[in-house]
């Protein structure tokens, strides 16, 4: 397979899930881990204060906090910083997953809500992203550089979810906001589909 890189990209989700009612029961994720698979979280963040509980990063061009390809432990999980706009996308997604404020779902006072889907759950941050420059890579972009995920990061990233992640953590979910369009049929022939079954 061609080894496809892709933008980040993010929809609609808090209201879609109704995660503002789903709260609001009792069900916020305590007691569950979520993978963010993105281009970085910031830890120090006040909406993800105390969230992440374990940090890497797979990016083939070398755009890791370490300057490599590949980092386990403390801020390896960093956001990146060589595209100002999408290098906020995970943190971002991260807050949508399980940021938490002190004003979360105060019925008839949130609209839109003012914390995660799973406000009570912990967070992993992976960086998959890599620096990318130059209009053939970055085109709709609207920066360069331009931060851009492999297939094959992805991918590696899942397998290190498999392989390591899985033993220490209960892990809800993994959220990848990423790619460059929709599928309308089945992804069968997606190089992620044998990970993803796996991981399911």
């Amino acid at each position: 397979d061609e080894d496809v890189a892709s933008p980040p990209t993010l929809g609609d989700s808090v209201h879609i899930v109704q995660a503002d009612h789903t709260a609001n029961l009792g069900f916020d994720g305590t007691g569950w881990v979520i993978v963010v698979l993105d281009t970085g979280a910031d830890s120090t963040h006040p909406f993800l204060a105390n969230k992440i509980v374990d940090e890497a990063c797979f990016s083939a061009n070398a755009s890791c906090p370490n300057g490599a390809t590949m980092q386990i432990g403390a801020n390896a999980g960093a956001p990146c910083t060589y595209a100002p706009n999408s290098c906020l996308h995970g943190t971002h997604v991260s807050g949508i997953a399980a940021g938490f404020s002190s004003k979360c779902y105060i019925p008839g006072q949130n609209d839109p809500p003012t914390c995660g889907v799973a406000s009570g759950a912990k967070l992993v941050s992976i960086q998959v992203f890599s620096r990318f420059t130059g209009a053939a890579n970055c085109a709709g972009a609207g920066e360069d550089p331009c931060a851009l995920s492999f297939d094959s990061d992805q991918m590696a990233a899942l397998e290190y979810v498999f392989d390591t992640l899985r033993a220490r953590y209960s892990i809800a979910s993994v959220n990848m906001s990423l790619g460059s369009g929709a599928f309308l049929t089945p992804c069968d022939t997606s190089p992620l589909k044998p990970l993803i079954d796996q991981l399911r």
